[in-house]
């Protein structure tokens, strides 16, 4: 049996075919001011932060918290239990030459038009790091930045 409730709080704005999960137990929460498009799954025990912007077929898997002022760009999704802070760091994988090179991006997520850093900006292809394919995700995991090609994982961090 299900004792959990959905919140929507005041100004928020959810598109066609879209759906928002009830907690099991708890509460899943769409706080003020957020605009969630169409086609987005919100997952149970959700927390979608103020002021947030989920763009079209995007999915949060059950428990993920977005703090305020996070952009999810459209067809993104999170893995379940995950926080993504406000002022986070975005990453995204491109795939350049018909997928010959990938190329990693980190975006300012407050402002995803300031690209942070990319993988061929260092001098000598240090950064580059092989073939891509479609299904790169780029995962971040003790200050590092791991990312899987289709024949190797890619490390990207601070070397100690």
């Amino acid at each position: 049996m299900q004792s959990g409730i959905t919140v929507l709080e005041d100004d928020v704005e959810i598109q066609t075919l879209t759906s928002v999960d009830r907690a099991t137990i708890g509460e899943t929460r769409v706080k003020r001011g957020a605009k969630i498009d169409s086609l987005c799954q919100i997952g149970h025990a959700c927390v979608v932060g103020e002021d947030n912007i989920i763009c079209g077929q995007t999915g949060l898997a059950g428990s993920t918290v977005l703090e305020e002022n996070v952009i999810m760009a459209g067809q993104t999704g999170s893995s379940g239990h995950l926080t993504i802070h406000k002022n986070a760091i975005v990453w995204a994988h491109e795939n350049q030459n018909n997928g010959a090179t990938a190329v990693l991006h980190a975006y300012d997520a407050t402002n995803l038009a300031h690209e942070l850093y990319n993988t061929t900006q260092a001098t000598g292809s240090r950064d580059q790091f092989g073939a891509g394919n479609k299904f790169i995700t780029p995962t971040v995991a003790g200050g590092k930045v791991f990312v899987g090609t289709t024949n190797s994982v890619a490390i990207f961090g601070l070397l100690h």
